[in-house]
Order: C-alpha cells, then structure tokens, then sequence
C-alpha cells in the first residue's frame, strides 16, 4: 500500500569521524551515499485511482527500523482517513538507538540527506512531491533539501536542529556560548550551523512547533549544553577564536596524537559547534518559513511524538492541517 526506502552507503557502515587520529583530515572515509528499495517482501503496488502526489516521511533519533515503519504506518492510515489518496513513502536511515547517541546519530543525519535526494529526484515525473520529516529527520530533509531535492512542499514536524540553521537573527538567541556561529572568518562559519537552510531552495517549507516539546526543549538543550563532545581518555572537540583561520575548530587526542583542525561541517556541527538558539520544532518565531503552525492548539502538551503514538480523535485535526499545509 505505500513504498519504502532507505539510505546506505559506501562502506556500509558511516565510520565515527572521531576514531581517525593524526592530523591529517584526508585520513576519515567520507562515505559515498546511495539509497535502496526496500519493499521487506511485500512490493508496492499502486492504485489505479490514485492523486498524482507523493507524501515521503522521514523519521527522527532513536528508531529501530521497526518502531520508523509503525510511525510512517500510522501517518499513511492516518492521511488516509483524512482524505489523502495519492502516495506515501517511507526514507528510513540509520540513526542509532540508545540514549547517550544523539551527536553520532546527527553525523549520520547529514550525511544521509544525500540519500534522500538521489531518492525524492527518483520519483517518477508527474507527482508533486511533498516531503514529511519528524525530529532529528529534519537534518536528513533539511539537508536534501539544500543539495537539491526537488519538491513542492516540506513540512517540518518537531525538528530537532537549530532554529538558526534557517534564521540568524539575534532576537531569537537564548545563550551566550562562544561558538563558530559568530566567527568573522567565514571559512570557519561554514562550519557552523548558521544560515545553513536560510535559502529556500524554491520549496514551501512549513514549521509545525510545539512551543513545550520536552524532547526539543529539555532533552535537545541539554544535549546542546555538553558539546563541543569529549570522550574520557579518548578525543575532544574544541572551538579557538583567537587562532589562525583554518585552524579554529579542531579535535585532539589525549596522549595518542597531534590534533586535526576540522574542515567537515557534518562533523563540526554534530560534535564541536553549540547553537545559540533553540531548537526550529520550539521556535515558532523561526523566519524563514513560508507556514507556521503551532501544535500547541492540539493538545499535544509536551509530547515529542503526539502525532504517531496518540488517538485518531486527538491527532486527526493535526494531519488535517498537514494535508493542507502541503497542498
């Protein structure tokens, strides 16, 4: 009844960026990203009555594959009872599962929305193509989106990234940490996470918030507060204003060897780079947006993931809005 995909690469595992030592940057594999059917035996099969439009979900942190296609399962009975007849699709990457595996999750998110974007241009012509992302899938999507992924509408659920990737001003910042967001060197903010989706790309986006999301207030604050990332014994990441351009943010490792001065945003962002906002799926004041809805007025309280794990008679204004919101 719906498709399937997910992302892979080459090699098959993306290595962690922090378990290459030496100073030498060349050293770390940059994986090369692909994306694969996955049908699990049951291949798709369309309807011949079928709208000609595609709903591609993206699902966030801490999923096994299972508990994904049981998220993306409900989002498609869901937008079906609502009216939705064209098709849906399910992108599944390989976030980790545990709760001490946010920052190497996100490294892999980045990584991944080059998977998704070969996959989203795959669709066949004719389609508008609309794109759904929960959580830490907003970094997936958001990503794809700027490579060029070719979309109509994209809606962002909870998202789990900086509000500054899309808006850098001031007003919304909440910290004062010293962080690369406001380097003078712009070699060094394009490691950062600042304006990194401030163009649009010619797609619709649309900030569905939830202004008290304990996952995107709470969890992902707490996250943001402990980097740049440390491993007891093992590396540290570490942001220098006051050395030379190039050589600002960098990690080192204790007693094993020089360090490395860092030159991949995915890895920066992910390990060395704090934001000074927080996060797009708590900020509705977020600029940059075509829409803005604030889940606030479903009732979704606190709850990160209200949509997929509440009843049909709370969540079906929610996917109501959704299917109006992408047209």
């Amino acid at each position: 009844m719906y498709e399937r995909a997910r992302a892979f690469s080459v090699p098959a595992v993306i290595p962690f960026p922090h378990n290459f030592v030496g100073p030498d940057p060349n050293n770390i594999p940059n994986p090369t990203m692909h994306w694969l059917p996955d049908p699990i035996g049951f291949p798709f099969e369309p309807d011949s009555r079928e709208a000609k439009t595609y709903i591609i979900f993206v699902h966030g942190w801490n999923q096994t594959t299972d508990r994904a296609l049981m998220y993306g399962e409900t989002m498609f009975k869901r937008l079906w009872h609502s009216g939705y007849k064209g098709r849906f699709a399910v992108f599944t990457w390989p976030t980790f599962v545990g709760e001490f595996t946010f920052n190497d999750s996100e490294y892999r998110a980045w990584k991944c929305g080059e998977s998704l974007k070969q996959y989203v241009n795959s669709l066949p012509a004719g389609y508008a193509r609309n794109l759904a992302a929960h959580s830490m899938g907003n970094i997936v999507a958001g990503e794809a989106v700027r490579l060029g992924a070719s979309l109509r509408n994209y809606a962002l659920l909870n998202a789990a990234l900086p509000a500054m990737c899309y808006d850098h001003n001031a007003a919304l910042e909440q910290w004062n940490f010293t962080t690369p967001n406001k380097d003078p060197d712009l070699g060094t903010r394009a490691l950062a996470y600042v304006d990194r989706f401030a163009n649009n790309f010619g797609v619709r986006r649309i900030n569905f918030a939830l202004t008290q999301d304990r996952a995107t207030t709470t969890a992902w604050q707490g996250n943001n507060f402990l980097k740049p990332e440390s491993s007891a014994g093992a590396y540290f990441y570490d942001y220098t204003p006051t050395a030379q351009a190039g050589q600002r943010l960098r990690i080192s490792f204790l007693g094993l060897s020089p360090a490395r001065f860092l030159i991949d945003p995915h890895e920066s962002m992910s390990y060395a780079c704090q934001s000074l906002t927080r996060a797009v799926g708590a900020e509705p004041a977020t600029g940059g947006f075509e829409a803005v809805v604030v889940m606030d007025v479903y009732g979704f309280d606190r709850e990160h993931s209200a949509q997929f794990i509440w009843t049909l008679n709370v969540t079906q204004p929610f996917y109501q809005r959704l299917l109006q919101e992408l047209q």
